[in-house]
């Protein structure tokens, strides 16, 4: 497929990969998602500056899922990633930064649970 047509870290390859992570948790395959957002974030951390907002969208994205599959831990580490990446690069009221602090607040609030 494309990842040994392109490699990587080639964009057709990395968004390629973020879509189908999106289009399996979007029908509640959860752990597969997992497995195409990593591979997308790899790549995305070896092509792209760590504050690039698609690095900073995924890792939301990622933080996310994993918010969702109960791995609190994880998802707190990368939720606190990208928003600091997003607070360093884009405006304070962007909806990446809104949408990563939602994402906090959740995790905060299962946490108390």
């Amino acid at each position: 497929g494309k990842e040994l047509a392109l490699g990587v870290q080639h964009r057709d390859f990395l968004d390629a990969s973020t879509n189908l992570g999106i289009l399996l948790e979007d029908q509640g395959r959860h752990a597969d998602a997992e497995l195409f957002y990593r591979k997308a974030l790899k790549g995305l951390r070896q092509s792209r500056d760590e504050e690039h907002p698609s690095t900073l969208s995924l890792l939301n994205k990622l933080g996310a899922l994993l918010l969702y599959m109960d791995k609190l831990d994880e998802a707190e580490e990368l939720l606190r990633e990208a928003l600091n990446g997003m607070r360093n690069t884009l405006p304070p009221k962007h909806p990446y930064i809104l949408d990563c602090q939602e994402n906090l607040e959740a995790l905060e609030a299962r946490k108390l649970k």
